[in-house]
């Protein structure tokens, strides 16, 4: 969901720029998602814990779990929308 494609072309000033401002704006959406949505969200997608990893050190249901992840999907991806910022599926 995350995920950056790889630049074309060599690093350049701007790009690197333009990767910084990006990566500040997924950070300060994901500090706007509900706390719960977005310990499961940042544990998920950011650290690639597998769902029951993810059950098991919050002490949650894995059900609560996918919950959780589907509403803070949903809200990371209106938020970002807003903000012109595109996610992938």
């Amino acid at each position: 969901m995350l995920d950056e494609a790889a630049p074309d072309g060599p690093q350049t000033p701007e790009r690197e720029l333009e990767r910084r401002q990006r990566a500040a704006l997924v950070h300060e959406l994901i500090g706007r998602l509900p706390f719960k949505q977005r310990e499961v969200f940042s544990l998920y997608e950011l650290e690639e814990l597998p769902g029951e990893r993810i059950a098991e050190l919050l002490g949650i249901p894995i059900g609560t779990v996918w919950t959780r992840l589907h509403h803070a999907r949903k809200a990371f991806g209106r938020l970002a929308s807003k903000r012109g910022l595109e996610v992938g599926p």
